[in-house]
């Protein structure tokens, strides 16, 4: 009886040899160095102080980089934390600024104002999320519904396709209280 491998086995072996010897340098070898007197033993560690000094000044010059560079990421992350501290995002509109960004972003944008890149294939356009007075004219349940039914189950536009089938209820409520962040602060029904 003769024994069979399987052709998926031997391709997977293929692959997992291929990625370890892609992984390989052929520069890893070390390289022998030898000294012929000492005078070039002298010329050598000369040269060696040199380039450790402009390595060093290099070295100098690098950190300077990363101080500036941390002191922007510093600064970018006050500035985050400075929006986050003026409006602050509860769990479920983070949860829905994630679906949000996946699902939507594409043609509402990322800031809802009606500009994601598939805007200009679409007629009727996108409505703009930041227009004032317009999200508050919905209660939540019907933004939900109009997420889950797409445009044309929530008699609006036809283009706007249903998530009912694509995300769970939760995630079609965390976008909508994403979306609600969107509204003008001074259109909120108090």
């Amino acid at each position: 009886m003769q024994n069979k491998i399987p052709y998926h086995f031997l391709f997977a072996f293929f692959c997992l040899s291929l990625l370890i010897s892609c992984g390989k340098k052929s520069d890893d070898k070390p390289t022998a160095k030898t000294v012929k007197d000492s005078s070039s033993l002298t010329k050598d560690s000369t040269l060696k102080d040199s380039s450790a000094a402009k390595d060093s000044a290099g070295a100098v010059s690098d950190s300077s980089v990363v101080i500036k560079d941390s002191a922007a990421l510093a600064k970018d992350s006050i500035h985050v934390a400075d929006s986050l501290a003026t409006h602050p995002m509860t769990y479920e509109q983070r949860q829905g600024k994630y679906v949000y960004t996946k699902y939507c972003a594409v043609c509402h944008g990322n800031e809802g104002k009606a500009d994601g890149f598939n805007t200009f294939n679409l007629d009727p356009k996108p409505r703009d999320l930041t227009e004032q007075h317009y999200l508050s004219e919905f209660s939540d349940a019907r933004l939900i519904q109009i997420i889950r039914d797409g445009g044309r189950g929530a008699n609006k536009s036809p283009v706007m396709p249903p998530y009912g089938w694509t995300l769970g209820k939760d995630d079609i409520a965390y976008v909508a209280a994403f979306v609600r962040t969107f509204m003008p602060p001074d259109s909120v029904k108090k």
